[in-house]
């Protein structure tokens, strides 16, 4: 299977709210063909 060509986003936030609401219109656009998810990381930083 050939992919390409690819873009990578990149989805910041200062104050994330993990609602899943970032998750479900992945979801969605993905379900409707406008986007295609190859591979999908999630990072959350912790400070002390």
């Amino acid at each position: 299977m050939e992919f390409g060509p690819l873009q990578l986003v990149v989805i910041g936030s200062t104050n994330p709210q993990l609602d899943g609401s970032v998750l479900g219109a992945l979801e969605e656009a993905s379900s409707a063909g406008t986007i295609r998810i190859v591979d999908l990381l999630g990072v959350q930083e912790r400070r002390r």
